[in-house]
């Protein structure tokens, strides 16, 4: 499955990001990378003291009209 993370087609990456099965590890690194850091941050496995480390650090306007800052980490 960690190789479907690096597959050519952005929708085959995005499925496996989102897998429950996903290590803790992997997920906090991928959360580092510009192109996986919003469907990872999505993912059900990821700790509840990450998300809150992402809530914390996310811009309030972005959240009020749902627009998207990039990075879910910087």
């Amino acid at each position: 499955m960690i190789r479907l993370l690096d597959d050519p087609h952005w929708s085959v990456r995005n499925t496996a990001a989102v897998n429950p099965r996903l290590s803790t590890r992997l997920l906090t690194t991928r959360l580092y990378d510009r192109t996986t850091a919003d469907i990872t941050a999505a993912n059900p496995a990821l700790p509840e003291t990450v998300m809150h480390h992402l809530l914390d650090r996310a811009p309030h306007a972005a959240k009020i009209d749902g627009g998207s800052t990039g990075a879910a980490l910087q």
